[in-house]
């Protein structure tokens, strides 16, 4: 089970339950009122998102006590797509097409052809790696629906007993996949909604977790040339547990069973902002930021920069501004990926085609960093 622990309290779940449903009542209104009002209610309306966001921000944070306790699944935050991660995860505001499955399904429904998929490996410590893949699929004003897939590899790994603690010949791999579907919808020329359901499967020998995590967000173009907005809560669910076969402890006088305890899903709510500025009629500066509150962790500022060249070339950065910093026992800042940096290409290889190859380099003060190479292909 692959739990980080950052202190002895846990989530309140009454209130990471009651957050989503506050979410989707408010998102119905949002959409009823922008529906029903002109162009200065639309303004209105982006104030009160930005609000919102900031108040359920507080929620998630005052539920934990200011404190964080402990959550499992976290291969679920390990960061998916070669634009994003460069970002830092910034791109919740403008993320687009089968990429937007991993960050916000609001953006699934931003895209030039019916069909976009994304195939992306991130490659870790020694044989450690994270591949996902994604496909959209647009229906129109009806909507655009979406497939994902996930898996993190950690390779094999040597069985070891209490009699033989150097190993017995054999190898066991675990395995951390999760899948997910997910449908967005453009209700307005301004706002877009989706939703994320996530099937989280770990598997340890014989031992195996099984849950279910929603995601929801919201994309808005403000009324201002160049500003948009994104809000998205991720991971709300029920707690998951490990049970089977390999908790049974065989050879005792006895019978005798390891009883694991439930752990919780890595929630968080993101708001992220980005804001355009045109040089010329070819270059674009894009900036970013985003306040993400962790259930299980302090929260985080990222601040992003995105420059391209004719939407064809385009170069990023992004730096992660941690919140409450731990230091260890030297006084070094704690906190693992502080920068994260990247390039991309967008081609047109034949008509009706379009293809976008993505690089990020991810900083890492304990190992070497990771590197993510993502192929993006539209139809």
């Amino acid at each position: 089970m692959w739990v980080q622990d950052f202190g002895s309290s846990v989530p309140c779940c009454c209130n990471l339950v009651a957050i989503p449903c506050f979410v989707i009542f408010t998102f119905c209104d949002l959409y009823f009122v922008i529906c029903d009002f002109h162009r200065f209610v639309f303004r209105s309306s982006f104030i009160s998102t930005l609000m919102l966001g900031l108040a359920l921000t507080g929620t998630l944070h005052s539920a934990t006590g200011g404190k964080r306790g402990t959550a499992g699944a976290q291969e679920l935050l390990v960061p998916v797509g070669g634009r994003a991660t460069a970002l830092g995860g910034s791109a919740a505001a403008d993320v687009a097409g089968a990429e937007a499955l991993f960050w916000n399904p609001a953006g699934i429904v931003r895209t030039a052809r019916p069909f976009e998929a994304l195939f992306f490996h991130q490659t870790h410590l020694y044989d450690i790696a994270n591949i996902a893949a994604g496909a959209t699929v647009s229906f129109g004003e009806a909507g655009t629906v979406g497939l994902l897939v996930r898996s993190l590899q950690v390779g094999a790994i040597p069985v070891t007993t209490v009699d033989r603690p150097y190993g017995t010949g054999d190898t066991y791999t675990p395995s951390f996949v999760t899948y997910g579907i997910a449908y967005g919808r453009r209700f307005t020329d301004m706002i877009s909604l989706g939703v994320t359901v996530k099937l989280v499967t770990e598997r340890v020998l014989e031992a195996s977790a099984v849950g279910l995590a929603f995601d929801a967000g919201l994309q808005y173009r403000t009324g201002v040339e160049g500003l948009e907005i994104g809000f998205v809560i991720q991971n709300i669910g029920d707690d998951m547990r490990f049970d089977g076969e390999s908790l049974n402890e065989p050879n005792t006088l006895y019978p005798n069973r390891t009883v694991i305890a439930p752990f919780p899903l890595p929630t968080t709510i993101q708001i992220g902002a980005t804001y355009d500025l045109r040089f010329d009629d070819a270059g674009r500066l894009r900036l970013m930021g985003k306040v993400q509150s962790n259930s299980f962790d302090t929260d985080q500022y990222i601040a992003a920069l995105e420059y391209s060249f004719a939407d064809r070339l385009f170069l990023r950065g992004s730096a992660d501004l941690h919140g409450d910093v731990r230091r260890d026992a030297f006084g070094a800042d704690m906190f693992t990926y502080p920068y994260a940096a990247g390039a991309g290409v967008r081609l047109t290889p034949a008509d009706g085609i379009e293809a976008s190859f993505d690089y990020a380099f991810r900083y890492s003060r304990t190992f070497t960093g990771s590197h993510s190479f993502g192929l993006t292909v539209a139809l």
